[in-house]
């Protein structure tokens, strides 16, 4: 090689690994580096780079540049379509939920003015005729939820439904009154919340005017928009899946929202959302893309509704809008790659054969051991010739290098190994100190410090002397001398001190050094800090026994404290009490005031217990809103044991009836509580938390805040409840019910049918009545399978009746409980017993109880409507005891209402009964139902109910509930003496 092509010694060096220059710019950037020239300076310094360096580069900077423009162009033009298409496409959804909603309001105003212009002019001047004729309104339950009329001057004149207090009232400033009045035509108000239902509304106002055109009055009708689904196709109507509806009035107060919290709020102030502020101040209808004052970037449709000017918005995010073009961008990218990735493959075969050179002079270099000189390259170029020549000059060098450091490097290796071996474990995780023969520290690691605070400056120099914390006697530490002197070694836990003063439990290990000829030299000891250990201990410790949230005893504690308890008062004679305490309605503030405020208050509570306590005695929470006080040393005397137990239960009581403040909210709560006393081992642990827990009860029955002592007629009347159960579900398996019916007869004295009693032939009780077991039934859920039997038998009985000639008229009536009403499978079931049986649904009467429609009316409604198609008829038994609402009662389908035995039973000697019976007579026939009423016993009261309209009867003067058999006796010997005068009707 010539001398014009000696390389750059300086830059080989500073380039060459493991130079000197290299190491001390190692991290740095060279600003002589020729990558560095060549950004800064391409056209003069790329030509230092290898031909295959320059090609790659080239390369593929083009390919990067042309792909990236290539999926930017075709990811937009792929956007905007999409976005053009959904645009056309809310226009049209919005446009057609729009037109919806104007139309349900213009029927409404339309429905209105017509009713308006047909009001009857004396309905004006009398709030009766104007009651009857909105309660006869059709519109009243479909379109319009309220009703009022207004004078010409806007002052309420009637309202239905009726509500104390509104009439009379001065309406004048309403802006539907006064769009009425001043411009005499129809006005809708502004949405409002509703003081009652909590949900927005608006008020149509409609003049009424005379023949003359004259203004007489003002019609106005409210319109629940969500109870009257009214804004049913904003839920209807979906926007994909996460689209959704919003409206908003002329003055920016949002009518409907998704979000409830935000319905009659103002909106976005202006400026926050863009396109909002263009469709309300430029009225524009259409669709933009925008950014939500919630930061919800998506496309946004506007249109007003024709006749109020509402703006109804529909929103469609982007995430979901838009989610196709990321799918296409996913596409694009992977295309992108796979050219590029082919793109790279031609360039390397383009490469490799102008940098075979190199190549062949690598092979070279590995095969070689020798100085010998490279052989001829072909295509070479100027990198392989100087690569050639610097290898050559390097391996000379480096052999030199190698000789020397061969030796110096296998002395240092075996020298390095020990003393990195013995510096990586005194640098450990435990805290290592190392002492002479007299105990003098010699050297720590970091982990002593660590642990106990002293630096090394502080510890060097003195025994461990200083450590100790005082709670080992002489004792302790004479045995570890001892240990270490035998057994050149002691382990063990030591509580020392830190230099914070802080006493701190550690695990200690110390063993003695020797030397060769087996004399002292040093101690090396070893500590781990066992402060969490212990602390998770202690933690353990305390949840097994504590409650967490009101850190008093749990149940667990309170047993064993219990059995104490009772070992202490058979040693000592004493009585002792136990206390059961349960929050009154604890779960309704839970409810109502979140699980937040109920932790505070059980926390205050467990408090005010404590305060309540005294010495000696064990207070625990056992979950929930259960205490209990265990109180001990009480006297010997049972009755001065239970007044001293009874003061502490007032006590009790008067301080958890003090108010409670739940994080600023006042609360005033009360507690039930229940006694039962014990000494020596007359009970055991468990049935005193039994006694204690039914005498709680028992406070519970007896009206809450008070407290009552375990009385042994209370466990006798739970074990007679829990056997009568365990009877009852035998009997339902061992089909020990039977069926008795009681004739229904008209005002002839003729049976025109019979109810269906359930009677129970207990194997040792007889015949047992259902007072007896039809609550336990409808508590334990067994009234289900019960009733379901009830109507089985009763249908198949109707069938066998249907047979006979005799007995084809008779229909029967089934008791329904309202726990089988209200199942959602209770008109399935109907419908299978029905089609089993092959019973006539038309000879079936259901007698439902005024208990039912206490709630779910809507719900009891449907289903009694769906059994009336069959042909099924409806009787409300117990009429007038219950809280029947005559707005519900003239909806249901209803066959007839029957009067209570209680009513009947002194109608003759009070006028209250008797009026009761005529008000429930009259009010059947004016709903055109039928009457019956039970529990007639004498000629007396039953034509005293023949005298009131009530011609159809049931009870003993008729007849007793009897086995099938009975009867159908006795409708033979009705029949043997048709011809022969009822003498039920000789006294009529």
């Amino acid at each position: 090689m010539s001398t014009t092509d000696t390389p750059d010694t300086d830059n080989d060096l500073r380039l060459m690994p493991g130079t000197t220059k290299s190491r001390r710019m190692r991290g740095k950037w060279d600003m002589r580096h020729p990558l560095w020239k060549c950004i800064t300076q391409p056209g003069k310094n790329l030509r230092q780079f290898s031909l295959r360096t320059q090609i790659g580069l080239a390369a593929g900077l083009v390919l990067s540049v042309i792909l990236l423009v290539q999926a930017l162009l075709l990811f937009s033009a792929a956007r905007d379509e999409l976005k053009q298409s959904l645009s056309g496409q809310l226009d049209v959804l919005v446009g057609r939920v729009a037109t919806e909603l104007d139309d349900k309001l213009l029927t409404r105003i339309a429905t209105l003015e017509a009713m308006a212009s047909t009001f009857p002019p004396a309905a004006l001047k009398s709030d009766k005729d104007a009651e009857r004729y909105f309660r006869d309104a059709p519109i009243l339950s479909t379109l319009i939820d309220d009703l009022y009329l207004f004078s010409a001057e806007g002052v309420l004149l009637v309202d239905w439904p009726i509500a104390a207090g509104r009439r009379g009232l001065d309406m004048t400033e309403r802006d539907y009154i006064q769009g009425v009045i001043q411009k005499g035509r129809t006005t809708v108000s502004k949405p409002i919340l509703g003081k009652a239902t909590k949900q927005p509304m608006v008020v149509i106002g409609v003049p009424i005017r005379d023949d003359k055109g004259r203004l007489t009055g003002i019609l106005g009708g409210v319109v629940n928009l969500q109870k009257s689904r009214f804004l049913e196709p904003l839920f209807t109507t979906k926007i994909g899946q996460t689209g959704y509806f919003y409206l908003v009035g002329q003055e920016r107060l949002i009518i409907m929202h998704p979000d409830r919290a935000r319905v009659l709020t103002a909106a976005t102030e202006h400026g926050v959302n863009r396109a909002f502020d263009r469709a309300m101040t430029e009225n524009f209808e259409g669709t933009l893309e925008g950014v939500n004052s919630r930061g919800l970037k998506g496309l946004f449709s506007f249109k007003r509704l024709p006749y109020t000017g509402w703006l109804l918005a529909a929103v469609l995010p982007s995430a979901e809008a838009l989610a196709t073009v990321d799918a296409l961008r996913l596409r694009v990218i992977l295309l992108t790659a796979i050219s590029l990735m082919l793109a790279i493959a031609v360039i390397v075969l383009i490469v490799r054969r102008f940098t075979r050179p190199l190549e062949i002079l690598t092979d070279f270099l590995k095969s070689t051991r020798t100085l010998a000189t490279p052989p001829a390259l072909v295509h070479s170029c100027r990198e392989t010739d100087r690569l050639s020549d610097a290898f050559s000059q390097f391996v000379a060098q480096q052999k030199i290098t190698q000789e020397k450091l061969s030796i110096a490097t296998q002395r240092a290796q075996a020298a390095n190994a020990d003393l990195r071996i013995a510096a990586i474990a005194f640098e450990s995780q435990e805290g290592m100190f190392i002492t002479n023969a007299d105990n003098v520290i010699l050297r720590i690691n970091q982990a002593f410090s660590d642990i106990t605070g002293y630096t090394a400056q502080e510890a060097i120099g003195q025994t461990p002397a200083f450590l100790i914390s005082g709670r080992h006697d002489a004792q302790f530490y004479a045995a570890m001398r001892e240990s270490i002197q035998r057994f050149r070694a002691w382990r063990g836990e030591i509580w020392n001190r830190r230099k914070n003063g802080e006493i701190h439990p550690e695990w200690l290990t110390i063993t003695a050094v020797t030397d060769s000829d087996g004399v002292l030299t040093h101690y090396v000891a070893t500590l781990t800090d066992m402060s969490q250990r212990k602390a998770a201990e202690e933690k353990i410790q305390y949840l097994a026994f504590y409650d967490p949230l009101t850190r008093l005893p749990n149940r667990r504690l309170l047993l064993d404290r219990l059995q104490q308890a009772l070992a202490s008062s058979a040693r000592s004679h004493h009585r002792g009490a136990l206390l059961f305490i349960d929050l009154d309605n604890f779960k309704m503030l839970n409810d109502t005031l979140g699980h937040d405020k109920g932790d505070l208050l059980l926390q205050q509570v467990a408090q005010r217990l404590s305060d309540c306590a005294c010495e000696g005695d064990s207070i625990a929470r056992l979950g929930g809103d259960e205490f209990v006080l265990a109180l001990e040393g009480l006297s010997e005397n049972a009755n001065e044991a239970a007044g001293q137990a009874e003061a502490v239960g007032e006590k009790i009581l008067a301080t958890l009836n003090r108010p409670y403040d739940l994080a600023g909210h006042e609360y005033h709560g009360t507690a039930s509580i229940g006694v039962t006393l014990f000494s020596d081992y007359q009970s055991s642990v468990d049935e005193l938390m039994k006694y204690a827990d039914l005498a709680m009860y028992e406070a519970k029955k007896a009206g809450r805040n008070t407290l009552r002592f375990f009385d042994p007629h209370m466990q006798a009347a739970v074990n007679a409840r829990a056997d009568l159960e365990k009877d009852l579900r035998e009997g339902l398996q061992q089909h020990q019910f039977l069926l008795y019916y009681q004739p229904q007869v008209d005002n002839a004295g003729n049976i025109t049918g019979t109810e269906a009693l359930v009677r129970w032939q207990h194997p040792q009780r007889g015949i047992v009545s259902p007072v007896a077991f039809i609550g336990l039934a409808e508590e334990t859920g067994l009234i289900l399978p019960l009733g379901i039997w009830v109507l089985e038998t009763a249908c198949h009985q109707l069938v066998a009746w249907a047979a006979k000639p005799e007995t084809a008229h008779l229909g029967v009536a089934v008791n329904v409980s309202g726990m089988q009403f209200l199942r959602p499978d209770f008109v399935a079931q109907v419908r299978q017993v029905l089609d089993d049986s092959g019973a006539n649904p038309h000879k079936l009467k259901l007698e439902l109880t005024e208990s039912l429609l206490l709630d779910n009316v809507e719900e009891v409604i449907a289903k009694m409507t769906v059994l009336k198609g069959w042909g099924i008829g409806f009787s409300l038994d117990d009429f007038g005891t219950g809280y029947s609402s005559l707005s519900y009662l003239k909806r249901l389908p209803l066959d007839q209402l029957k009067i209570d035995q209680s009513f009947v039973r002194d109608l003759l000697t009070d006028p209250n009964d008797a009026a009761i019976a005529r008000t429930i007579v009259a009010l059947a026939q004016s709903l055109g139902l039928s009457v019956i009423a039970e529990g007639v016993e004498t000629r007396e009261q039953r034509n005293c109910l023949a005298m009131q309209g009530c011609h159809a009867y049931q009870g003993y003067l008729f007849g007793r509930p009897m086995p099938v058999a009975d009867f159908e006796l006795l409708l033979s010997q009705r029949a043997a003496s048709a011809n022969t005068p009822d003498l039920f009707l000789q006294n009529s």
